[in-house]
């Protein structure tokens, strides 16, 4: 008797753990980072908030902070946060880099897992170059 209840509390956990592993996979898209295009910085002017998909949660990102082109996916240029960490929560934390395409954000890239989770909306984003 024993052994099915024990059978039963672990079969019970590795559901939870696969259900919470479900989060990235179902919502985002497997997404080799380019790096041809490294090195310009940019200062976000403006405050934006971000909407990802639905199981996604992102904190809105602040004016004056920095942000690295770090390189290219198929749904725009990657920036990485110089004087920050963006976190994006999915059930669990994940770091996140913006994902830009002209003057818009489309979503984040999460580095450690190479997948793009998109907005729910494109936002506007007044980014200035910083020359160095």
């Amino acid at each position: 008797m024993r052994c099915i209840y024990g059978l039963t509390a672990v079969f019970f956990l590795l559901l939870v753990m696969v259900g919470c592993q479900t989060d990235i996979a179902a919502n985002s898209v497997s997404e080799r980072l380019q790096t041809g295009t490294v090195g310009k910085l940019f200062r976000l002017t403006e405050p934006v908030s971000l909407d990802l998909r639905h199981g996604f949660s992102a904190k809105n990102l602040v004016s004056n902070t920095l942000w690295r082109e770090i390189g290219t996916i198929a749904q725009g240029s990657v920036l990485k946060p110089v004087d920050t960490v963006l976190m994006v929560n999915a059930g669990d934390n994940y770091e996140a880099y913006l994902v830009v395409k002209g003057n818009q954000v489309v979503g984040v890239y999460l580095p450690v897992e190479s997948a793009f989770v998109n907005a729910t909306a494109t936002v506007n984003v007044l980014l200035a170059e910083v020359t160095q």
